[in-house]
């Protein structure tokens, strides 16, 4: 909710402060901090029919569990994370997921980017994951240069050679270039055995090494999960 509300701090601390004290919020407040949280949290989280193929609630959560781990994980030695896209207000916006730039550090100073698609699995007819992971893939491949010029970077204070190394992405991803890289993130009800071993056969244009990366964050019955954030935000509504 901090990151939907942005710079509307005010409305995070009452949403915080109605949550935590289980105390729903009325007036003003609630009109308010209810439009922040409508578009995920309740239009997503209704029931739905058999046939509906739109799982926004579980896609949504699914990119905050990638950004969050993200976040977390140990960089090599002299490695900084000079840009990493925050989930956007829905997951069903066209364009590419996410984004993270690298500044590498040594001798010489380079910049680096990976491309992220997310994706969630919790299918109870197979336990394969590779069809999932093939798709997303598939669609880094054939979209890589449209989902990096689809990115709005007019909001973000970047260094001046950041902003060089952004304004030239779509063109070093269509190039292949070692500076341009992929990855694909899946959020499942558990890690299977094995996962990614075939994925860069369809990501054949990236071959330098690390161009692609695989990442699976796996929460036992993903989707009660995923309701469970709904249910949380929803307390102070």
């Amino acid at each position: 909710m901090a990151g939907r509300t942005g710079l509307d701090t005010d409305s995070y601390r009452l949403w915080r402060k109605a949550t935590l004290s289980g105390a729903p919020l009325s007036g003003t407040d609630r009109v308010v901090v209810y439009g922040y949280a409508y578009p995920v949290f309740d239009a997503a989280g209704r029931e739905r029919k058999e046939d509906e193929k739109y799982h926004g609630l579980e896609g949504y959560v699914s990119e905050w569990l990638w950004y969050l781990t993200l976040k977390e994980t140990p960089l090599d030695v002299g490695e900084s994370v000079e840009f990493l896209s925050s989930p956007g207000p829905t997951s069903t916006d066209s364009g590419g997921d996410g984004i993270v730039i690298h500044r590498l550090g040594g001798s010489t100073t380079s910049l680096i980017f990976r491309l992220w698609e997310m994706k969630k699995f919790t299918s109870g007819k197979s336990d394969d994951v590779g069809p999932t992971i093939r798709k997303a893939v598939q669609q880094l491949n054939d979209n890589g240069v449209i989902y990096l010029s689809a990115f709005s970077w007019a909001d973000k204070h970047l260094a001046a050679d950041t902003q060089l190394f952004v304004s030239t992405l779509p063109r070093q991803w269509a190039k292949a270039e070692p500076t341009s890289n992929a990855g694909v993130s899946v959020a499942a009800n558990s890690a299977p055995f094995r996962a990614f071993h075939t994925a860069h056969n369809h990501l054949p244009t990236h071959t330098h090494p690390g161009a692609l990366q695989g990442r699976i964050v796996a929460i036992d019955d993903f989707e009660s999960f995923a309701n469970d954030v709904r249910e949380y935000v929803w307390t102070a509504l």
